[in-house]
């Protein structure tokens, strides 16, 4: 299930847990995985690692907490980074080398944000964010699921703007147990933003 943004660019983003990130070096064709199952990625901060999952939790419907995260790319050196944090000075986590990417190289054609949940065969698959899909109490309950807030999205001169709406789709394989909203912005405090999750419980 994922929010897809089709730009020339890349991303910011924010979001709950700094884990499940996926990398694809080959625009998912042969090669990808998760967190630090790929070679390549080169850990700068001891603390903090792409896998982690971070505390406070938030509760559904109770206390939520949100982490900055953002990606982007050293004009200079070539590296994608990530840092924790709200700018390109926040706290550096690690870097993917310029050298593991082809269609990466100068620019990325799309951006991907949403959930992944994968089970053994036959077996129930997991809860995804919250736990909730968006709407699940009706059509204006869109809050019961989780959500990824303040996308930006960052250009090569590492200045940030927002998606444009007309610009995204969106994937739900299995809409059944997972859901996702589209993206948009009313001017609140959580910016452009979207909402996603699922109970889970699919069987392949």
């Amino acid at each position: 299930m994922f929010d897809c943004i089709d730009i020339n660019k890349q991303l910011a983003f924010d979001h709950p847990l700094l884990k499940d990130h996926k990398i694809q070096v080959d625009g998912y064709q042969k090669t990808g995985c998760f967190n630090m199952m790929c070679p390549g990625f080169v850990q700068v901060n001891q603390k903090v690692t792409p896998g982690s999952v971070l505390a406070p939790l938030s509760t559904f419907r109770g206390d939520q907490y949100f982490i900055n995260l953002l990606i982007f790319r050293d004009p200079e050196s070539g590296n994608w980074w990530l840092t924790y944090g709200s700018d390109t000075n926040g706290t550096r986590i690690g870097y993917w080398p310029g050298s593991l990417f082809k269609s990466l190289a100068s620019q990325a054609s799309q951006v991907v944000w949403g959930g992944s949940a994968s089970s053994p065969a036959n077996e129930p698959s997991p809860p995804m964010g919250s736990g909730h899909q968006p709407f699940e109490g009706g059509d204006t309950d869109v809050e019961a699921g989780a959500i990824v807030k303040d996308i930006q999205l960052v250009s090569d001169k590492l200045r940030y703007y927002e998606p444009r709406q007309d610009d995204q789709s969106k994937t739900e394989p299995r809409k059944d147990c997972y859901q996702v909203t589209n993206g948009w912005n009313d001017n609140d405090h959580l910016g452009f933003k979207f909402y996603f999750g699922g109970r889970g419980g699919c069987t392949s």
